[in-house]
């Protein structure tokens, strides 16, 4: 019975080991601070570049990339998860990616001009993942992107506004 499940599990890897199948992407974990509630900021401006994945894999995938909450053991020291997904916004979500091919999508936030919103940090994903297609053989992949957000506190705000 050992060498029937021996067997199985280095045919299945020999089958699964033809296909190299991998994402990248050079946002691990991306820091904004300073974010004024109420203003729309370009995190890819922030960052310096849009926001891409790239498909490593020998096969062509369809990519989707999600803005997720955190779970609480996700969360990093400090950090909240961030209230509500809408505040994130994404250029383009969805991509069909030959093999070495990059995804790229502009990412925006916008949280909301409220004052419990001030001084507060929080912490979102982006998920790139792909799904899996109906013909041949599938294999799911997929990645956390880390952003890490923290607002102005109140009092810097009304300095910058009034130049104190």
């Amino acid at each position: 019975m050992l060498r029937v499940i021996g067997s199985f599990l280095l045919l299945l890897l020999t089958v699964i080991g033809g296909y190299a199948g991998g994402l990248s992407t050079p946002y691990g974990e991306i820091v904004v601070e300073n974010i004024p509630p109420g203003e729309v900021v370009s995190i890819t401006g922030i960052a310096g570049k849009p926001f891409t994945v790239r498909n490593t894999s020998d096969m062509t995938v369809h990519l989707k990339i999600e803005v997720v909450i955190p779970q609480p053991s996700e969360l990093k020291p400090g950090y909240n998860p961030l209230p509500d997904v809408s505040w994130i916004k994404l250029e383009k979500s969805e991509f069909d990616l030959s093999p070495g091919q990059e995804a790229v999508s502009q990412v925006s936030l916008l949280i909301p001009p409220k004052g419990k919103y001030y001084g507060k940090k929080y912490q979102v994903y982006l998920w790139s993942h792909t799904i899996p297609q109906e013909t041949g053989m599938s294999l799911a992949l997929g990645l956390k992107s880390r952003f890490l957000l923290q607002t102005i506190k109140k009092k810097n705000f009304f300095k910058r506004l009034f130049g104190g």
